[in-house]
């Protein structure tokens, strides 16, 4: 131990650290004394690699009983610092190996609820949603596109939510895709037909959606229904040029995109 107070970061110590504990028996005593040790120097050194990796293999070591009691220490954590990724890590790989997931899809929705903007509560929801085991994929869609839905609704110009949004089609299981999932569009055209008509992410989302259904519509053979999707696309990233300015190239880029696929289309 006095080698990891002088140089807390020593691989080699934490190592022997570990070793030495295992040779104790690792009984619950041992492994219970180990933990209030650990949260006494997390405190000091809260984004110390080597003694999160040693706090992970000794709550997995200490089993599924002792699993809300380490939630709470990262919990804890993250209360100090609501960005330590060490502390984020820790409640994934915990609630991966004991199958916690009711309960931290709990969790991450009260972050969200206190805080709509906390891209790190989000980003635990998309790893609860996307690793949870589920019968009805279909069902967690539906609820999930509510719920982001719900947050945009509070705050419409907030990117954590829209990327949420956006990224539900690709969730494990799922048959829809961009072009074809209703809720998406839905809330889209909700917040800009609302009190923000220029709402960036709205608009990008919207864009995306009727490019998708442009491609779709054109590999489906249908040149009509894919020159209007590609026009309501053209439409949208035309708004974004005056609406988020910032990304005028990236916005003109994408109108070209669409211009060569409507060449594409004219000449077959």
């Amino acid at each position: 131990m006095e080698v990891i107070h002088m140089n807390s970061a020593s691989y080699s110590a934490w190592e022997w650290r570990w070793r030495c504990l295992e040779a104790l028996g690792g009984g619950p005593p041992v492994l219970a004394a180990e933990a209030r040790l650990l949260a006494d120097l997390a405190a000091a050194r809260p984004k110390n690699y080597q003694l999160w990796n040693h706090r992970r293999r000794l709550a997995l070591k200490r089993g599924a009983a002792h699993a809300p009691e380490e939630l709470d220490f990262a919990a804890a954590c993250l209360g100090q610092d609501a960005k330590n990724y060490h502390a984020w890590a820790q409640r994934q790989a915990v609630v991966a190996s004991f199958g916690l997931w009711a309960a931290e899809l709990a969790y991450a929705e009260a972050l969200i609820a206190a805080d709509v903007r906390n891209n790190s509560a989000w980003n635990q929801r998309w790893f609860v949603v996307s690793g949870a085991p589920t019968k009805d994929p279909g069902a967690v869609l539906a609820r999930e596109v509510a719920f982001a839905a719900a947050q945009i609704r509070r705050a419409p110009h907030n990117d954590s939510a829209w990327a949420y949004l956006r990224g539900l089609p690709a969730l494990p299981g799922q048959a829809a895709q961009l072009a074809y999932e209703p809720g998406i569009p839905a809330i889209c055209l909700e917040v800009l037909s609302g009190d923000h008509p220029s709402c960036p992410p709205a608009l990008a989302l919207l864009a995306d959606v009727y490019a998708a259904q442009a491609l779709a519509a054109r590999a489906a053979g249908d040149a009509t229904a894919s020159a209007a999707a590609r026009a309501a696309a053209r439409r949208c990233f035309g708004h974004l040029l005056v609406a988020d300015p910032l990304r005028s190239a990236y916005w003109r880029h994408c109108l070209a995109q669409l211009k060569s696929g409507a060449e594409e289309d004219d000449e077959a």
